[in-house]
């Protein structure tokens, strides 16, 4: 098995395992880093309001136009961002984006990938 491993974010970047013939070679990349809502807020409401951001700056902000979700008092701040929109090979549109979190004045960066489901919805692929 090769593998690159990130550290930071505690897992694997890309795992490919060369199993030499006996079955199909797996190849698996890390494609998002996404934060776990629960840890950024508990409040039910913020959270549907941090998917809807979600979905709303990438279907509608062009590049590096920030899309920015502030909660009650401005104790969490959420801003997304799509930095590339590019079109997957099952033809599907996807777009790269950053993800910064501040929460009581510690700010956490994600990066990530998201196409566009059957449904019209953005959702993160698994490879």
């Amino acid at each position: 098995m090769a593998g690159w491993y990130a550290p930071k974010i505690g897992h694997w970047v890309r795992e490919v395992r060369d199993y030499n013939g006996s079955k199909p070679n797996r190849r698996k990349e890390l494609v998002a880093v996404i934060p776990e809502l629960s840890k950024v807020t508990e409040n039910a409401d913020d959270m549907r309001q941090l998917k809807k951001q979600f979905q709303n700056a990438l279907e509608w902000n062009k590049k590096d136009m920030p899309e920015i979700w502030a909660g009650p008092k401005n104790q969490l701040t959420v801003n997304i961002s799509p930095t590339r929109t590019f079109r997957h090979a099952d033809g599907s549109v996807c777009r790269q984006f950053t993800q910064s979190i501040t929460l009581a004045g510690s700010v956490n960066e994600y990066y990530g990938i998201a196409c566009r489901d059957n449904q019209g919805s953005w959702k993160i692929p698994r490879r």
